[in-house]
């Protein structure tokens, strides 16, 4: 009675909305993406993308999901490019720069380089 007076969900709603959302598992979403073809990375990327939005993939694991299935150079560039990431935004918190175009320059510098 009292959770009603409160407007709290009655205990059986909870553990129904418990059972509709299980817990996202990165190791299940990586059986389910295609294999990554570096002679075809275009139809790589739209299957990725259509699969990631059909299973409604937390946007915070796309990451981990695509460096899961990345091979040889493309593996390499994603990992070099997301060390300069970690590098520039340490960078920017360390010195108080704020400029998106001085980031955006930066990181285009350190990538001609990879």
């Amino acid at each position: 009675m009292k959770r009603i007076e409160l407007g709290l969900p009655s205990a059986a709603a909870t553990a129904d909305d418990r059972r509709q959302a299980p817990a996202f598992r990165i190791n299940t979403a990586i059986k389910i993406i295609p294999k990554f073809n570096e002679h075809d990375v275009e139809s790589f990327l739209l299957s990725l993308k259509k699969t990631v939005q059909l299973n409604q993939f937390p946007e915070d694991k796309y990451v981990s999901i695509l460096q899961a299935q990345l091979t040889g150079k493309a593996l390499k560039v994603m990992v070099d490019f997301l060390l300069v990431l970690i590098e520039l935004f340490s960078l920017r918190a360390t010195t108080g720069a704020t400029s998106k175009y001085r980031l955006k320059i930066g990181i285009f510098a350190r990538m001609k380089s990879v």
